[in-house]
Formats: C-alpha cells, sequence, structure tokens
C-alpha cells in the first residue's frame, strides 16, 4: 500500500507554500553519488521499491536550477532525465511515461492555475482539459497521485465548496465529484485564509483544513472525505493552530499527529497521535508524543502497526528523533538522532516525511542558523523505520 503524507504538501517536487524537498536516495549500504554534480538533493518519489527519481538543485533559484534524475536499482545509479521546461507549483510522477504539473494561467488576472500532462516522460506537454464548471484557484489547489490515478482537490472561496477532480494516469479523462459544501461562501470576500491537505488511501480520499476569514471573524476546522465520489464529514480527533499531520494506510486506516486541546496558542499544547480503522468515523489516541509544550508530528506510516514520529528532544547538539513503532504505537524504539549542523539548531517545524511503501520512506528534518539561514538534512529507511541513511550528493 503506498502511503501520500500531506501530498500537497510534502510529495514531489514544488507546491505552493511549501518549499521543494523531501526525501532521499534508496539504500541501506554504501550511497553512490552523482559524479561532477554539485548537486543537493531536495526532493524524491518512488513508485516502487527499486523505480524513483530525485530532483535537486545546483543554486537557490527555484525552479530554474532544479535537476531530475531516474533510478531502476533502488538509488544506486542515477541517469538525468528533462523537467518541464516551464515555472510549476506542482509537479508529479505516477510512472515512467506519465508526468503531471500544475502551472499558473498565462492570463496574469485569471489567478487560477492550469493542470498539464506529459505521456511520454517529459517528452511532451500539453494543457489537460477540465470538466466544465471546474477551476483550479490560484490558492486552494492539492494533487495527490496514488493508485494509478491522479486526484486534484480545489477549494473555491467564493462559494466555499471542495470539488475533486480524477483521471486513471495513462489518459487525460478528468471527471468531477459532486461539490462539498465546506464553509459558507464569501463572495467577494477576499480575506478569507485556506490551509488544507489531501490524502489518498486506496479508494478514499480525506481533506483536512483549516479554513478563515478575518473580516467575517469566523475560522473552521473541516473534515471531510470521499468514498465511491461520494463527500461526507468525518470527526477531527483535534484540532489547533497548526494543520494536522495526517498519512493514509489504506482505504480505512487513517493516522493523525496534533494538538487536541484547541488551544489557540499551539505553544501550550500536547501532540498526540490518533489512529482509525474505520475510515475516520472513530479514533484511537496512542498518547502523547512528547511534553506538553513541544511540537512533536507523525512522519509516516508504512502499515498501521508501523508508525514514524518525530520528537524534539532538547538537546541543542541533536535537537531532533526520530521513533518508530512495530506495535501500533504501543511502544516505540528511538532510530535516529542526528547531530545538528554547526551553527544551527532546529526549525520550529523540526520534520517531515512519507512512506512509498511498507518498508521504503523518508524524513526531512530542518534547521535554522547562521548562513546558510536554513538547511534540511534528508535520510531515507528501507526496512520500515528501523535504520536511516544519509543522503548526500555531489
Amino acid at each position: 500500500m503506498k502511503l501520500r503524507g500531506w501530498p500537497l504538501w510534502c510529495a514531489l517536487f514544488a507546491i505552493p507554500a511549501v518549499a521543494l524537498g523531501c526525501a532521499a536516495i534508496l539504500g541501506r549500504t554504501e550511497i553512490e553519488t552523482l559524479p561532477g554534480l554539485a548537486v543537493e538533493p531536495r526532493s524524491v518519489t518512488f513508485v516502487s521499491d527499486t523505480e524513483g527519481w530525485l530532483s535537486g538543485s545546483e543554486g537557490n533559484c527555484g525552479t530554474k536550477c532544479d535537476q531530475l534524475f531516474h533510478t531502476v536499482d533502488g538509488g544506486h545509479s542515477w541517469q538525468r532525465v528533462t523537467l518541464p521546461a516551464f515555472d510549476r507549483e506542482w509537479f508529479g510522477i505516477a510512472d515512467a511515461g506519465n508526468w503531471f504539473a500544475l502551472r499558473r494561467s498565462a492570463d496574469f488576472y485569471a489567478h487560477e492555475l492550469e493542470l498539464w500532462s506529459s505521456h511520454d516522460g517529459g517528452g511532451h506537454w500539453s494543457r489537460v482539459r477540465l470538466p466544465e464548471d471546474v477551476r483550479l484557484p490560484e490558492f486552494g489547489v492539492r494533487a495527490v497521485i496514488t493508485d494509478g490515478a491522479v486526484r486534484v482537490a480545489a477549494f473555491d472561496g467564493r462559494t466555499g465548496e471542495i470539488r475533486m477532480i480524477s483521471s486513471p494516469v495513462g489518459v487525460d479523462d478528468f471527471t468531477a465529484t459532486p461539490p462539498f459544501r465546506a464553509v459558507d461562501g464569501r463572495g467577494r470576500d477576499s480575506s478569507i485564509s485556506v490551509d488544507f491537505g489531501v490524502v489518498q488511501g486506496g479508494s478514499t480520499s480525506w481533506f483536512v483544513g483549516w479554513i478563515s476569514s478575518t473580516e467575517r471573524g469566523q475560522s473552521n476546522w473541516v473534515g471531510a472525505r470521499m468514498v465511491d465520489g461520494r463527500w461526507s464529514s468525518f470527526p477531527l480527533p483535534c484540532v489547533s493552530t497548526n494543520r494536522p499531520e495526517v498519512a493514509a494506510i489504506s482505504a480505512t486506516e487513517l493516522a493523525i499527529s496534533c494538538d487536541p486541546t484547541g488551544v489557540v496558542d499551539a505553544r501550550m499544547g500536547e501532540y498526540h497521535l490518533y489512529v482509525s480503522t474505520d475510515a475516520g468515523d472513530t479514533f484511537t489516541d496512542l498518547g502523547a508524543l512528547a511534553p506538553r509544550g513541544v511540537h512533536a508530528r507523525l512522519i509516516g506510516a508504512g502499515t498501521a502497526r508501523d508508525l514514524v514520529v518525530a520528537v524534539p528532544t532538547g538537546d541543542p547538539d541533536a535537537p531532533t528523533a526520530l521513533r518508530t513503532s512495530h506495535d501500533g504505537g504501543r511502544t516505540w524504539t528511538q532510530t535516529l538522532n542526528p547531530r545538528a549542523p554547526k551553527g544551527m539548531s532546529a526549525s520550529g517545524s523540526p520534520a517531515q516525511g512519507e512512506f512509498f511503501t511498507p518498508a521504503t520512506g523518508y524524513a526531512r528534518l530542518s534547521y535554522v542558523g547562521e548562513a546558510p539561514e536554513g538547511m534540511d538534512d534528508l535520510y531515507l529507511t528501507r526496512d520500515g523505520g528501523n535504520t536511516w541513511d544519509r543522503v548526500t550528493v555531489d
């Protein structure tokens, strides 16, 4: 089962409001570098335990400096391939042939995104014709690729509705679900903001987000799911000012980490881990991940029993640890606690991650400090979170 974390927002390559960078090169053995390349690996996706794509940059200049590499032997060797020749807000790979991208409209005043596709591995791109009456706002669009389908969720602030379009990855045959009213529409009210994510497990899509309007003085936490083309609400186990970390494991299994107190100042909260086995109808509280006031989070789940979380340690020299459980969160083992780069400390959001298969996943640990102002270290596991390799590309 393939797991998508916040595909949106750490899925593959670039997405609105999230910096590039997510993962790693496969391999517990000695990691081979890309000779002659001054490339910093920032993002990766794998469609199996052996085939994947690595994105890196030769400089801090956005997507124009990106490089893309392909492996078919689990990351032991890489070949350079061609990225889309246009700026993009999101880029996703389904397999060697089928790639997708979201890009801004050429009409500056449209404030919309366009969906583009390539079915020859990036050689040729064409704009996808969307179903009638579907628009992709400039902000509030999320996409995931899993189980042979590409899905794009869009929140329309004018109507307060969520729409989902989807198609098999091999053809551009997108259909739209009926809209789901998440909140009252704002009409011309431009003060609304939205922060949400979409994850996919089997045939079930989950939407988790926070929608607010300062002019109306309203804020809403929204949990919605789509099964067989039909939307319904589901109760979130916790709410706070930080968007929950969500991992879809299967069509009925979901893991969420968040602050259950609902306190406005999230620093006062205590982050817990919750697991549902009935598609989100009910959740089991697995307990606090860290002491009160410490921002711990879910990294990923290979299965409902195999979970990985990131927890601040309080040690300035090694500020972030990964902990792995193979019994559904009853017991935990520390599996990674690296030293921070010299002159740096953990950022306010210390880690993100995702599992692509039950065995293979990544973790990105973020640091801030002296020049450079910030940096990420990428780690990969091939054994369900028991061991981790740091990724380096020279």
